[in-house]
């Protein structure tokens, strides 16, 4: 199967490294730069304890926006709305 086009059930693989980025981008001072790290998290559904932990963390996040994603992100959500946006 092509590159990206798997099922939802083959779940990405990630390295070591794009997990440790991906750890660091959910801490960032940047809002949008969290929710985005939120999102890709949400979409790799990899099960990795050290995001889950992440995850959870941002559910008590000072910032409704960034709560919201959270949410919608752990539920398998892509965060976006019928036009694309958050």
């Amino acid at each position: 199967m092509a590159a990206g086009l798997g099922t939802r059930a083959d779940s990405t693989y990630l390295s070591d490294e794009a997990r440790e980025a991906l750890l660091v981008l959910m801490s960032d001072p940047d809002t949008d730069i969290r929710i985005a790290a939120c999102l890709s998290v949400g979409a790799v559904g990899n099960g990795d304890l050290a995001l889950t932990d992440a995850m959870a963390a941002l559910l008590d996040h000072p910032e409704r926006r960034v709560q919201l994603v959270g949410h919608l992100a752990r539920a398998g959500g892509t965060g976006r709305g019928p036009g694309g946006g958050t």
